[in-house]
């Protein structure tokens, strides 16, 4: 099984994949519109537009991202708490039917030497 830190780098890793798939296909995607359109749009958008919308969407994607590990890791903890809480509770259970059958098992033993 693999370490939390290396699932969380995997995780992180797969994040960055994505978001280069969509820059690239966004790429693509703007080469194409630029080539079908460049006589009814000769001039293209700054250079400086083009870094700011880049980096917005990556920040709009980190923060997705974010959100979602977060969520993960809330509902990773409340199965966590549950399932410790299930455990006390068994292991209560099971300590309690035990005590019961010791004082059982010597309620059949005070018998049996009483009768004898």
């Amino acid at each position: 099984m693999t370490s939390t830190q290396e699932q969380f780098a995997d995780f992180a890793q797969r994040g960055q994949e994505t978001l280069i798939k969509a820059v690239q296909d966004w790429t693509d995607t703007a080469q194409a519109y630029t080539r079908t359109f460049v006589e009814a749009q000769p001039e293209l958008p700054a250079a400086k537009d083009v870094v700011n919308n880049v980096f917005d969407f990556a920040e709009q994607l980190l923060r997705s991202q974010r959100e979602l590990a977060t969520s993960l890791v809330a509902a990773s903890v409340e199965v966590v708490d549950a399932t410790r809480v299930a455990g006390e509770q068994a292991s209560q259970q099971a300590a309690a039917a035990a005590q019961r059958a010791v004082a059982e098992a010597k309620a059949a033993a005070a018998r049996v030497t009483s009768q004898n």
